[in-house]
């Protein structure tokens, strides 16, 4: 009788450890809403470092270039014919 137990063909000796092996494994369950919400986050945190360089500018800076573009404004005035 122990001849038979040796008989098992490969397929159904796979298909057995293949079942084990996900019943050993525990499900993995995703919340969707959390996944959106940290992708917004990250995207957000992305955006506000683009800003930063793009805006993030000193009084000094901010004042330096509204002088700048005042003087410009004010020298074609100056040489506006009306």
């Amino acid at each position: 009788m122990s001849g038979k137990r040796a008989s098992i063909t490969f397929s159904r000796v796979g298909t057995r450890i293949a079942s084990r092996k996900w019943r050993r494994q525990p499900a993995v369950i995703v919340n969707l809403n959390q996944y959106r919400e940290k992708r917004q986050r990250a995207e957000a945190q992305r955006r506000a470092v683009d800003n930063r360089v793009r805006f993030g500018r000193s009084k000094e800076e901010d004042g330096k270039d509204q002088r700048e573009s005042e003087r410009a404004k004010n020298e074609l005035d100056g040489k506006r014919l009306d």
